[in-house]
């Protein structure tokens, strides 16, 4: 009998000394930030863009959307920010960034960067970020990671709805 405590007495103390030892719960947080954004940026680089010509007779924009564009919007509990670009004459958005900060955070928590998306009947789509232009300095939509980024405590969901305004309007 006297084995047997010291075998649960010996378990015990091995088990205290691992869970003292290991990661922290904020730690272990900010792996599973890491490897949400890690999976994110995966499936970004490894999708195989859809080949759609460039603008057609029934396609092409009236709209004046050429210059940079950006729009912050608070969240709950995290700032967003989207920022991309239009060349005179082109027909896609490039440049497509977005970023997350955390608040008390300087720099960017998350951030991420798309290759350039064909606009469409004043819209375009680029792995979780819609958007629509709804005049020639306004664009509108949604952005969804389906992910969450560790901010303080709290783990905080990347997404929401945000509104970009062109430069210089």
């Amino acid at each position: 009998m006297q084995g047997k405590a010291v075998n649960v007495s010996l378990l015990f103390v091995v088990c205290i000394i691992l869970i003292a030892c290991g990661p922290s719960q904020a730690e272990r947080n900010a792996q599973v930030t890491a490897i949400a954004a890690s999976v994110f940026a995966t499936e970004t680089a490894a999708a195989h863009p859809t080949v759609v010509s460039t603008a057609s007779p029934s396609s092409p924009t009236s709209l004046q959307l050429a210059g940079g564009w950006e729009g912050k919007e608070e969240w709950p509990g995290i700032t967003f920010h989207i920022s991309f670009s239009i060349s005179e004459g082109s027909n896609e958005v490039r440049d497509l960034k977005v970023t997350f900060t955390c608040p008390g955070s300087e720099a960017p928590d998350g951030d991420f960067s798309f290759p350039p998306s064909e606009i469409e009947k004043d819209a375009f789509s680029a792995f979780g970020t819609e958007g629509k232009f709804v005049s020639s300095t306004k664009a509108e939509g949604t952005f969804d990671s389906g992910a969450s980024i560790q901010c303080g405590q709290e783990m905080v969901p990347m997404s929401g709805e945000w509104v970009a305004t062109k430069a210089g309007t």
